[in-house]
């Protein structure tokens, strides 16, 4: 006989014949139990490495003495006063238990572990609202995993079953370890907690583990599942560690969801990193509720992104990866495509995170973004973004939007009312981010000790050909230093543009050929009024220099402008810096 249990009902009695021929006897008090037999895990057989199972009234007891064991059981399940505990070599140890019978594994008392535990059943696995687990990893999933790959540390786990993995229950990792659900549908109403360690809530049908003692070290989705869920309603826990919330593979299209309604927070410890992601690769991420990771990363991302106005975000970077994106009032419930409020990303930039929204194709803002820290918001598309409303952050020494698509000149599109504000350098520097917009500023900026790269540093694709108002506001202490380089100026070259209302004072420009205190060279029919340059400044430059307009065309219009700074020409070609016009 190999391997075979026998249960003496009659004598409350209980056999194993144990990997290696070792044979285990315990006799308890037969108490009229027939829950109590059914609760309990049953039918335990060991397939591989060594372990022994033993039985007293409501206490199972597991003692391992090698690194992993695997178990085939007919029934794993935990009734509410019922404990079972895993007695291992050390935190590094592994025991895989495998359902083979056919019915779910309900953990309704305690499970304790010094080592790692693996739950393998296609039946689905429910840890209920009494479930108390504390282990150094847990694995619970639908999935199936051979005994060779387990013994060797081949963690490739495979399956098709639709059945759920659910916690209700207190699920506690020791420090460093992790909590791993996957499966089709895998569900948090409960509690897990996983201090430096990760938690990973997956859905899908093949994924692959690296463990490093109780660490994991990381886990691959292989291969998706159609119509896969992977939802926290409950809190998760992972301070110094990561959070994953993940559906399908990449580049697979499967209309996974992941949603968030609960609390999630990673937070950083000392200087170790907390992460949060939220992926539906190819599918739909619905986020609300509580994602924390204080000074730490947080990413939500999916084909199709809805953030609901009640979220709360906390982190030094949250990244949001859709395929496109509206930034609409009311923002995070649309059905046909990816929305948020303006009103999130504001307390997100105001609570000290940095914020990119990064869409595979369009970004669209439609309800203004203001803000008073100094973060950054980054908008990258793959290809258009459409500013139909205002963008202002009011910081005066830093912060800003940063634009970035395949064109600085053509890609980024300011329609109806958009327009950004500039009050600090940065974003002063950043108008070269999208070289067609409309900006105004809204204080005075003094550029000391700023290294400056011209706005449309040249006269290719990089021209500045937008809208500028200074709102009667001045830029002060503007230094460019660029003997052997053209453009230069505020503007170094500019196509058409507008730029009026703005006073530059004390500015020191250097450059060669097209240089002047406001403007190198505005060509076509720019359009130039109400500007000056004075101070104590100077102008350098070869052919066409001037202390306000190095060149304009003569389609170009300047009116009701001057300057008073010093101009030096080395060529022929070249304007008195005391110009009105």
């Amino acid at each position: 006989m190999r391997n075979t249990y026998l249960q003496m009902c009659d004598y409350g009695s209980r056999f194993r014949i144990l990997k290696g021929g070792k044979i285990s006897l315990v006799v308890s008090a037969f108490i009229a139990g027939t829950t109590l037999l059914r609760a309990a895990p049953s039918g335990g057989a060991v397939t591989a490495g060594n372990a022994s199972i033993v039985q007293s009234g409501s206490v199972t007891n597991i003692t391992q003495t090698t690194q992993k064991a695997a178990i085939n059981w007919q029934n794993f399940s935990i009734g509410a006063t019922e404990t079972v505990n895993f007695n291992q070599p050390n935190i590094s140890a592994v025991t895989l238990n495998r359902v083979v019978g056919n019915e779910k594994s309900i953990i309704d008392g305690a499970l304790n572990a010094n080592g790692q535990v693996f739950i393998l059943n296609s039946n689905g696995v429910l840890f209920s609202k009494n479930a108390s687990v504390n282990t150094a990893g847990l694995i619970a999933t639908t999935m199936n995993l051979s005994d060779t790959d387990f013994m060797n540390g081949n963690y490739n786990f495979k399956g098709d079953s639709t059945a759920s993995i659910i916690n209700q229950g207190t699920i506690t990792i020791s420090d460093s370890g992790y909590a791993a659900l996957f499966g089709k549908e895998v569900i948090n109403e409960g509690f897990i907690k996983a201090t430096l360690g990760k938690v990973e809530l997956v859905g899908a049908k093949e994924v692959t583990l690296n463990l490093n003692g109780n660490s994991l070290v990381n886990l691959k989705v292989d291969k998706g599942v159609l119509d896969a869920l992977v939802e926290n309603k409950g809190a998760l826990y992972a301070d110094g560690g990561e959070v994953y919330l993940t559906t399908n593979a990449v580049d697979e299209l499967l209309k996974g969801v992941v949603n968030n309604t609960g609390i999630v927070e990673a937070n950083s410890i000392e200087d170790i990193t907390g992460k949060i992601e939220l992926f539906a690769h190819g599918g739909e991420a619905d986020v609300s509720g509580t994602l924390h990771a204080k000074d730490g990363f947080v990413e939500t991302s999916g084909q199709v992104l809805h953030v609901s106005k009640d979220v709360s975000i906390e982190a030094k970077e949250w990244l949001l990866d859709p395929t496109d994106i509206t930034i609409t009032n009311g923002g995070g419930t649309d059905i046909g495509g990816s929305s948020m409020d303006a009103d999130v990303i504001t307390t997100a930039l105001n609570g000290g995170a940095s914020v990119t929204l990064s869409a595979d194709a369009d970004i669209t803002v439609n309800e203004a973004i203001s803000w008073s820290s100094n973060k950054k918001l980054t908008l990258t598309a793959g290809d258009e973004i459409y500013v139909n409303a205002a963008i202002s952050n009011t910081n005066l020494s830093a912060g800003g939007v940063y634009f970035q698509t395949s064109h600085a000149q053509n890609k980024v599109i300011f329609g109806g009312s958009g327009n950004v504000a500039i009050y600090n350098p940065e974003q002063l520097q950043w108008v070269n981010t999208a070289l067609k917009g409309k900006y105004t500023l809204g204080s005075n900026i003094d550029m000391t000790g700023i290294t400056f790269v011209p706005i449309g540093p040249s006269h290719s694709a990089d021209a500045f050909s937008g809208f500028f108002d200074g709102l009667n506001h001045t830029i002060s202490n503007l230094t460019i230093t660029a003997p052997t380089s053209d453009y230069k100026g505020l503007f170094g070259y500019a196509y058409d543009p507008t730029i009026q209302n703005i006073g530059l004072v004390n500015v020191s420009i250097t450059g060669q050929d097209y240089v002047g205190g406001l403007v190198g060279a505005s060509v076509s029919t720019g359009y130039v009024n109400n500007c000056y340059v004075t101070g104590t400044g100077t102008v350098t430059g070869r052919d066409y220099t001037g202390g306000l307009i190095g060149y304009q065309s003569s389609n170009g219009t300047s009116t009701h402008n001057y300057s008073t700074v010093s101009v030096s020409g080395r060529g022929g070609r070249w304007r008195l810096g005391r110009l009105q016009c």
